[in-house]
């Protein structure tokens, strides 16, 4: 078993302070619930759920630790990358169309597609790749 580096267990815990104050900054100024559609909310809420639960998954790549089955981590790694792809078309074709893109949304998208890179990364290695993890006998 190869041992993690110290720099993935130092942006994964800047990545949960990161993750918990912009929780903090949404959830007090009701940004995620803006839809009046039921149907829209209860999605927004399962696809937070389904985010928060890959924090595991991206602590277990981290770590090096089994959490529920690699099956799972397959389907949940599927579903996280189609609702970013998903949204990352979504918001760029309203974006485009109904107002100017300024340069602070432009380095702020750059920023989110980089650190959105390497949290795919890490799920997709710890979904599909850690096969001595997942085939140890504990």
């Amino acid at each position: 078993m190869e041992q993690r580096s110290t720099w993935w267990k130092v942006v994964f815990w800047i990545g949960i302070i990161f993750l918990s104050s912009l929780n903090v900054w949404l959830f007090s100024e009701d940004y995620i619930f803006l839809e009046s559609n039921i149907f829209s909310n209860v999605y927004i809420g399962l696809i937070y759920l389904i985010y928060l639960i890959s924090l595991l998954g991206i602590w277990g790549f981290v770590y090096q630790k089994k959490v529920f089955y690699q099956e799972f981590w397959g389907y949940i790694f599927f579903i996280i990358i189609v609702d970013y792809i998903g949204s990352f078309i979504i918001n760029t074709s309203i974006e485009t169309s109904t107002q100017e893109i300024d340069s602070l949304s432009t380095i702020l998208g750059l920023l989110f597609l980089v650190l959105g890179f390497f949290y795919f990364y890490a799920l997709y290695q710890y979904a599909f790749k850690m096969k001595y993890l997942w085939s140890e006998d504990d």
